[in-house]
């Protein structure tokens, strides 16, 4: 063990020199100190060698002076290696309790308590190679730093003293020769049977407080743990906890570099100035703006019910899942990437109506395209129907049929219109396919986001990219200045918001600010009914401006919760299949045909605009060209 003590001791000494000769200056620490412990016993055992065996020891404690040095290299600005050289008192008292019969002067038999005691003198040189960490550079007006040691100690003072003292009665007391007292001697002497070297480890937190240009005083609390016990016959362990007092004084000293010898008379030494690092900085945040809570009126998103099929294919695609997750809205996500969902929709609209029924339509894109004509629409629909049978609707409410054609075709003189015949349709029956929700409880914030931008080194026609992490927008500018960004969303909840906002040059990430919106302390507004959301779509079967029931009974639904007066804005709308010409003049009978409908039940209640609308959903996609066949309902 001794060995590996001068092992280690060797290996500490050579790292922090071979560290002066790497770095171009030596930065070097001494730090005396002086300080207090409180040792803790974890024991278990009846004795060790030398010491009687008067029952079972589990604890005790005791406390002492300690001194030494700390010596530290450094290895960066946050980090250090030293090596501490330490005196330390680990002494305490062991003690046990237990009831001793005694005999009083008129033979009566007295219970006294008696403690057992072993109080051991234990000091230790200590040697602690040793790791220093700065966790902040000005904590009061210097370091706070947190060293880890690994603890060497060879035992100096061994010795111990084994006694009994009489706790109660007070009037009891040993009788030995003659002589009565209140303690009696056990035994005493060296502890030969201690270990010659304990090793532990230890952990601590230093505070600095600057009391010169190199000079710190220096207060350090440590956690201290041996692994191996006092002595090899006794389960005995120490626990440590010490404050100590110092001074740090750093050293310091200067790499000379040998000065180049001057250029030749003749040469000119011209000095290019190296090009500036672009810098960026954001010297003030602001927001501008406040909350909007309360009520509004939504309408759910349209369903489209068909399945599209690949060409000569039956297999349901794997585009089409079973289950909704628990984050989907109806009222606010897009219809397009709802489709997805269309069969566990059908089920839950079954769910809701328990007077549905389903009729599955199965249909072809005709014999050019699809030979097998019937019998593959069949299988189509047979594996629709066996889809959501096992998703939980009744089979006794499902009927099936073929078509080689679907009840309304989609212009086959395009490619488009092919894809779309290539599927079946849900019919449901006693049951809408949508529905309006009265109100919903919503938060919307509105405002701005005031950003005073520092940049440096940068041409000025240079454009840079701001992004911040709650709008996902990106805005363009360059130069130093102010920068606005408008934020207008939707919020699931009104806790405050952690915002980062990237600078980019060159479409490289340049600089990253982390900040909080702080949405709990803006001031709110509550708006009773909110109506600047609400959009309704709905559908129409292609090349037709008809009302479906649905939809006479979705408008309904709306004449009845929209308040007398309201402006209500009808844009109708196509898809790109067929001419533009045509696609214009039945956008302005779909809307025409809503209007006319509202005013059929509701009179002049409401004021009406139509017009055809400009948006669009993808028209790459079937489930994107059935819902642009169809008119957007807004409220003014």
């Amino acid at each position: 063990m001794k060995k590996a003590l001068f092992y280690v001791i060797v290996f500490c000494l050579a790292n922090i020199a071979a560290l002066s000769q790497v770095e171009k200056y030596e930065l070097f620490t001494v730090q005396p100190k002086l300080g207090f412990g409180f040792n803790k016993y974890s024991a278990n055992f009846n004795s060790f060698e030398g010491a009687a065996d008067c029952g079972r020891f589990k604890d005790g404690s005791g406390s002492g002076l300690f001194f030494g040095a700390l010596f530290e290299r450094s290895l960066d600005p946050k980090k250090s290696i030293g090596l501490a050289l330490s005196y330390i008192n680990r002494s305490g008292i062991l003690s046990i309790d237990y009831i001793y019969p005694l005999r009083n002067p008129d033979n009566t038999i007295t219970k006294a308590k008696i403690k057992d005691k072993i109080d051991a003198q234990l000091s230790y040189l200590e040697i602690s190679p040793s790791f220093v960490y700065s966790l902040t550079d000005e904590f009061i007006n210097a370091p706070l730093r947190a060293i880890g040691s690994l603890r060497l100690g060879i035992p100096l003072e061994k010795t111990f003293e084994q006694y009994e003292e009489i706790v109660s009665p007070s009037g009891a007391v040993f009788v030995d020769n003659g002589v009565r007292r209140k303690r009696r001697d056990i035994a005493s002497g060296d502890i030969k049977s201690i270990n010659n070297l304990a090793f532990g480890v230890s952990l601590g937190l230093e505070n600095n407080l600057k009391i010169g240009n190199n000079t710190f005083f220096t207060q350090t609390l440590s956690f201290d743990y041996n692994f191996n016990n006092v002595t090899s016959d006794a389960d005995w362990k120490v626990l440590g906890v010490r404050l100590d007092l110092g001074l740090r004084y750093t050293l310091f000293r200067t790499v000379e570099h040998p000065k180049p010898a001057p250029p030749p008379p003749a040469e000119i030494d011209i000095y290019v100035e190296p090009p500036k690092e672009p810098f960026v900085d954001i010297r003030q945040k602001k927001f501008d703006g406040k909350v909007f809570v309360g009520n509004e009126l939504l309408a759910t998103s349209p369903l489209v019910n068909a399945l599209f099929f690949a060409r000569n294919s039956d297999k349901i695609p794997d585009y089409y899942v079973d289950a909704v997750p628990a984050s989907i809205n109806y009222f606010v996500s897009s219809p397009v990437e709802l489709h997805r969902y269309v069969l566990p929709r059908i089920v839950e609209i079954v769910k809701h109506n328990p007077k549905a029924r389903i009729t599955v339509e199965g249909a072809t894109s005709g014999p050019a395209n699809e030979p097998e004509g019937l019998e593959l629409a069949r299988r189509r629909a047979e594996n629709v129907k066996s889809r959501l049978i096992s998703l939980g609707v009744p089979e006794s409410i499902i009927k099936t049929s073929a078509r080689v054609s679907p009840r309304f075709t989609s212009n086959q003189d395009f490619q488009e219109g092919i894809d779309e015949n290539q599927r079946v349709d849900i019919l449901v029956s006693n049951a809408p396919l949508q529905e309006y929700v009265d109100l919903q409880k919503y938060s919307e914030i509105d405002g701005k986001i005031s950003l005073l931008i520092a940049a440096e080194n940068i041409n000025k026609s240079e454009i840079l990219k701001i992004t911040d992490s709650f709008t996902n927008s990106e805005i363009q500018f360059s130069g130093s200045g102010l920068v606005e960004i408008p934020v207008k969303k939707r919020l699931d909840d009104l806790e405050d918001k952690v915002l980062s906002y990237s600078i980019k040059l060159n479409d490289n990430t340049f600089f990253v600010f982390k900040d909080t919106l702080a949405v709990s302390r803006l001031p709110r507004e509550v708006i009773e009914l909110n109506l600047n959301n609400f959009e309704a779509i709905l559908r129409f079967d292609y090349n037709s401006s008809e009302l479906s029931e649905d939809n006479k009974g979705l408008l309904r639904q709306l004449s009845e919760k929209l308040p007398a007066n309201s402006t209500i804005l009808i844009l109708g709308s196509a898809d790109a299949l067929g001419t533009a010409e045509r696609n214009a003049r039945l956008s302005r009978e779909r809307a025409a045909n809503t209007e006319q409908f509202i005013r059929s039940i509701v009179g002049n209640k409401f004021k009406i605009e139509t017009g055809i609308s400009e948006e669009k959903f993808d028209e790459t996609t079937p489930q994107g060209r059935f819902l642009n066949r169809s008119i957007r309902i807004r409220v003014k």
